[in-house]
């Protein structure tokens, strides 16, 4: 699960930075399988853009995301809502043929991009036909239409092996629609002109599957209308209605689906190190269990300190080298030629001290569910954090939580206040000073081996936190890069919050906060999912194997990851 996970976060950035590409927009992204353009969903209307994890290859989500770039560089939404067809299957066809027009203007240079809409054409086209809709009268119908209609826009030929199945619907189709099919390959760079044809072939299309499905006899195969399920799956009348206009995203759909995040009180809210919180011989007594941890995975934390000083390699010019043999000659040593004719050293060079470019803070989600990783998480963290130190990396180490289940005092409040409706966030939150930026490792290893006390272990405000930790980072004016990984294994969860907001309340402001730091640019964002994927929420997302042992190949990938982040957001 884990490796399919970062194969698809992998995937996705590939198809994210050629979608980049192809239409100069830098702020596309993908998200949970979905492109988007900052915090806005482009939507796929054509069935043969939306790709499946179980079943489809890099080919197919490279040729998806191809598909979907040239719809949002050639496709213009006003001229195509204006002449779209009202019946459903009439849409559907007039999606179809918008799209084959499009990835016609496929820039002729770009063979790959060529290759990739042709080989998700032909990869859906399998899947449709293996599906058995083929042998239902409507599905059959339409399956005909995109093939034709693809063939004649682009000029390449019809599925070698649909071929015979399309055969007879062929024939009996071209007197009805092959006028206009004929059209639309000379009027594909007039949006406008080609809609014409397209929204005949569509409504003729229609009609004929109206009339189909009422008068003609049952469908081969299957229930009436079953052949128009495959295509209707981009169908609702949400993405219709939206399409091309960018509806943003939300974590979900409530009650109090228009109400801003909000809290009810903060007053009983606290920011405090976890060595306030815990006794000092608790403390030594978790540092005394995570060494033992630390050194059962037999990792030099030296080794980890040179992988991450490749991450931070940079450096700043401070002064001079003088009395050097070769450089740049040193004025203020001149008349050593006179008093020591001998002695070459009058050159000075320029000297160079490492800079703190990079700044990074590890957020950790103390959730009650995150207590099954917790000596796993604690012992990633102290490696990270002391090799951060050791590679000259400016870190922190910070965790989020909640005080009390179920609400606590702010949960109390509101009932006192006659429980009005929509109250925000209902519950005590507790934001956990880990390591301090301003401590080494040395002086703080005692709290990070805190993570260890099991009550710290509540429900989480995964939205406050990460803005709390990107507000820490920016404070510091100084520093060029900020990265910000959040160890988290799921949503964010308050039972108070959520019985009286909504399922989605808390997840709808993780997403706001995430989408908001993103577009900013001023910190990279990177979840990291301790045995889940997180790229339902993160626009950057890795997955970690539960089952994993904590070695030199997961520190390896965890810096991977860091680097990235670190290179991303140089990049803005």
């Amino acid at each position: 699960m884990t490796v399919d996970a970062n194969r698809h976060e992998h995937i996705q950035q590939i198809c994210a930075a050629t979608a980049r590409a192809l239409t100069g927009v830098p702020e596309l992204h993908f998200r949970d399988g979905v492109l988007h353009r900052g915090a806005h969903a482009v939507h796929a209307p054509a069935p043969h853009l939306r790709t499946h994890d179980d079943h489809d290859d890099l080919g197919s989500f490279r040729g998806a995301a191809d598909g979907l770039a040239l719809r949002l560089l050639h496709s213009d939404t006003a001229t195509h809502l204006r002449a779209r067809p009202d019946d459903e299957i009439g849409r559907l066809v007039f999606e179809l043929l918008e799209q084959f027009r499009v990835e016609s203007l496929a820039d002729a240079h770009h063979a790959g991009t060529i290759a990739n809409l042709r080989h998700r054409h032909e990869a859906w086209s399998a899947q449709f036909h293996a599906s058995g809709m083929t042998e239902t009268g409507t599905g059959l119908l339409l399956f005909t239409v995109a093939q034709v209609g693809r063939a004649r826009v682009t000029a390449q030929p019809v599925v070698h092996a649909t071929e015979d199945v399309l055969e007879a619907t062929r024939f009996g189709l071209a007197p009805l629609i092959g006028g206009d099919l004929r059209q639309l390959r000379s009027l594909r760079h007039d949006q406008e002109a080609y809609a014409e044809p397209a929204g005949r072939i569509a409504v003729t299309i229609a009609e004929l599957a109206a009339a189909q499905q009422s008068n003609g006899p049952a469908p081969r195969g299957g229930g009436r209308g079953r052949g128009t399920d495959w295509f209707s799956v981009a169908l609702s009348e949400h993405d219709l209605e939206a399409h091309g206009s960018d509806t943003p995203r939300t974590g979900g759909t409530d009650p109090a689906g228009a109400t801003p995040y909000a809290a009810f009180t903060r007053a009983f809210d606290r920011e405090i190190s976890v060595a306030s919180l815990t006794r000092r011989d608790q403390l030594v007594e978790y540092r005394h269990h995570l060494d033992e941890l630390v050194e059962q995975t037999g990792v030099d934390v030296r080794w980890v300190a040179r992988l991450l000083q490749n991450v931070a390699d940079t450096t700043q010019e401070t002064g001079w080298n003088h009395a050097q043999e070769e450089g740049v000659i040193d004025a203020g040593r001149l008349s050593r030629l006179v008093t020591s004719a001998s002695d070459p050293r009058v050159f000075r060079t320029p000297r160079h001290e490492p800079h703190p470019e990079l700044q990074v803070t590890i957020l950790l989600d103390c959730s009650g569910s995150m207590r099954q990783h917790q000596e796993r998480t604690a012992v990633i963290v102290d490696l990270l954090a002391r090799g951060m130190d050791l590679a000259g990396i400016d870190n922190e180490l910070l965790g989020f939580t909640t005080a009390t289940w179920n609400g606590g005092r702010a949960m109390r409040a509101w009932r006192r206040a006659g429980r009005p409706p929509r109250p925000g966030r209902l519950n005590e939150r507790l934001h956990l000073l880990v390591k301090d930026q301003s401590l080494t490792w040395s002086k703080a290893r005692h709290q990070i081996a805190g993570l260890l006390r099991p009550d710290f272990y509540r429900e989480a405000l995964d939205g406050e936190a990460i803005e709390w930790a990107v507000r820490r980072l920016q404070a510091r004016a100084d520093i060029a890069r900020r990265v910000l990984l959040v160890f988290s294994d799921g949503s964010a969860m308050d039972g108070a919050t959520t019985q009286a907001n909504g399922p989605s309340y808390l997840d709808r402001h993780l997403v706001s906060v995430l989408d908001e730091v993103t577009a900013t640019g001023a910190v990279a964002v990177t979840g990291i999912g301790m045995g889940a994927d997180l790229g339902h929420h993160y626009p950057h997302a890795h997955t970690v194997d539960p089952d994993a042992a904590v070695d030199r190949q997961l520190l390896r990938e965890l810096v991977g990851v860091l680097a990235e982040a670190s290179h991303r957001r140089r990049a803005w």
